[in-house]
């Protein structure tokens, strides 16, 4: 377990502790149908956890969040039987982590697929209130140094109804860069929110739709991957 890198979040929370992983969406490839390289490692690392920790032994989930990025409007009509009459642009980012960590060996009952949220802000709100998670167990979000922070000091505090704790990805191999812009719009988009917020999804889902369509405007699109 040591092994592992952690940022602190809830006060005290230990790794034993933990009932769930959260993977926060990090882009597609340039076909929509996989993952970007950082969301690989994202992926390919909480699989390695989860099975480090043993998680499976205690009803533990992965939950993989995304659809795609603000800027991403690549892809062909996809669908899935799990949401009939539902058309993708591309492959979402969940389910394109789902495929990869079943073939990591992770069990499909231990894998929920959160496949419509946009950002970073809304894979913690629509993870937390669309019932992927079961209980009240904590959580360990899997993300890279440069935005694990944001997430678990601004993100996670106002989203999450749990204790939480981040779990750092190796990022040396795959450079990846935070961009003042994504934290000033997680700021702004979380303004007045907390956790028991009322319509705490619709309203976050409005502003989230509001400032990104006028960031795609005025701010070039390739400066962040995902959000």
């Amino acid at each position: 377990m040591s092994a592992f890198e952690t940022l602190d979040g809830s006060r005290g929370l230990r790794l034993d502790e933990v009932g769930y992983v959260l993977i926060p969406g990090r882009g597609r490839n340039q076909t929509a149908d996989g993952l970007s390289i950082v969301g690989l490692d994202r992926t390919v690392y909480a699989a390695d956890f989860f099975v480090s920790l043993q998680l499976s032994k205690v009803a533990g989930v992965i939950v993989a969040s995304g659809y795609k990025s603000p800027a991403d409007t690549a892809g062909q009509p996809w669908f899935t039987p799990e949401e009939p009459g539902v058309e993708f642009q591309g492959k979402p980012e969940a389910d394109c982590m789902r495929d990869v960590l079943l073939r990591l060996g992770i069990g499909k009952a231990a894998i929920s697929v959160e496949r419509h949220s946009f950002d970073t802000v809304t894979n913690f709100i629509y993870s937390e209130n669309q019932g992927h998670f079961a209980d009240d167990r904590p959580v360990a979000i899997i993300a890279q140094p440069q935005h694990l922070e944001r997430m678990v000091k601004i993100i996670a505090p106002r989203t999450l109804r749990r204790e939480f704790m981040g779990i750092v990805v190796p990022a040396d191999i795959h450079p990846d860069r935070e961009v003042l812009l994504t934290s000033l719009v997680s700021r702004a988009m979380l303004a007045g929110i907390h956790p028991n917020s009322r319509d705490i999804v619709g309203r976050t889902t409005r502003r989230a739709e509001t400032f990104w369509k006028v960031v795609n405007r005025v701010h070039p699109p390739k400066s962040y991957q995902h959000t």
